[in-house]
């Protein structure tokens, strides 16, 4: 797996029943390198919900299995930190929480294992077999609702995503995988990767999360291909998700995600200090604001993703706490 350049240090403490509790948990900076932006944001957005979630639902959480959609530099290997920190301890992949068919590196040979290999049986095998708790997909997701086939299994298992800013994403990207704007520039003009190697394309950098969520016809668009029927497509699958959290609220929209798993902790992140460690070796991958403006374009469709995502997570939140506000008031 590549290795990512530190471009921020977050410590987020926890905040116990009466006090403030100094507890650390530290975010991987190399793996994760949010922007200063969303971290104010994160800041700024940050508002408790005045629950004592306590062990109010827990008995009650959603008993499928749990799969995160780790669209690439989206806050995958903090998600799995967090699984890794639950106790008792949950049984997890061990390739980054994923199994190693779910992972963006490799070759898959031909398109028969995402036609006939991958398929939601085949999931559920793996996942008794193995006793998982909880896995991610880390490559494109293949939807194919209704079919048996593909990644898609909602009668087995709840779906998570957490969304970013489409640029944030893709700088991330580019200082953790080191791709210049050169080679991004060449990259446009090569003919679509196919089913493997995807990262090193064009791909995740031409509305990679309408890719990610819009299906497979959206995922094989030609570069600057990606259009508004991909668009809703995307929305529709957003809107089916179980849990959909904007980073830029994430300690809010975190209790999503415990309400739907059972895991402990999450909500009680009230407050992060942020130390910032600029990455002093990444110069060549950061963008010029010309080159910012030529992704921007780019990315029309993402960004108007990205912000019905937003309304999404919002949604979805306040639904989780009027239920836990009725829990409460009957316990």
């Amino acid at each position: 797996m590549m290795i990512a350049h530190s471009h921020a240090i977050f410590y987020l403490f926890f905040l116990g029943v009466e006090c403030l509790k100094l507890n650390q948990l530290s975010v991987n900076p190399i793996e994760n390198g949010l922007t200063h932006r969303e971290v104010s944001a994160m800041k700024a957005n940050f508002k408790p919900h005045g629950l004592n979630t306590g062990e109010l639902y827990r008995a009650q959480y959603d008993e499928r299995g749990h799969v995160f959609i780790h669209v690439h530099k989206s806050m995958g290997t903090w998600m799995c930190a967090m699984a890794n920190s639950q106790m008792p301890k949950l049984i997890l992949p061990l390739a980054d929480c994923s199994r190693p068919k779910d992972l963006p590196w490799g070759n898959y040979g031909s398109w028969d294992f995402f036609d006939k290999q991958n398929t939601c049986s085949a999931r559920v095998e793996d996942q008794h077999v193995q006793h998982w708790d909880f896995q991610e997909i880390e490559r494109w997701v293949d939807f194919q609702n209704d079919t048996g086939v593909g990644d898609w299994c909602p009668k087995e298992f709840s779906y998570s995503i957490i969304m970013r800013h489409p640029l944030d994403r893709i700088k991330s990207q580019m200082h953790a995988n080191k791709q210049s704007w050169n080679m991004i520039s060449l990259f446009t003009s090569h003919p679509h990767p196919g089913h493997s190697y995807f990262i090193q394309s064009y791909v995740p950098f031409d509305n990679f999360y309408t890719r990610v969520l819009g299906g497979r016809s959206a995922y094989l668009a030609e570069f600057g291909k990606v259009n508004d029927h991909h668009l809703e497509q995307a929305k529709k699958q957003l809107d089916q998700l179980d849990a959909v959290v904007d980073v830029e609220n994430l300690l809010g929209d975190l209790i999503q995600i415990e309400e739907l798993t059972g895991w402990k902790g999450l909500v009680d992140q009230s407050n992060h200090v942020v130390s910032d460690d600029s990455c002093h070796t990444c110069k060549e991958y950061d963008l010029s604001e010309e080159q910012d403006l030529i992704l921007r374009k780019w990315n029309q469709i993402d960004e108007k993703l990205f912000q019905y995502s937003k309304k999404v997570a919002k949604a979805k939140t306040s639904a989780v706490v009027e239920r836990l506000k009725k829990q409460q008031h009957n316990a």
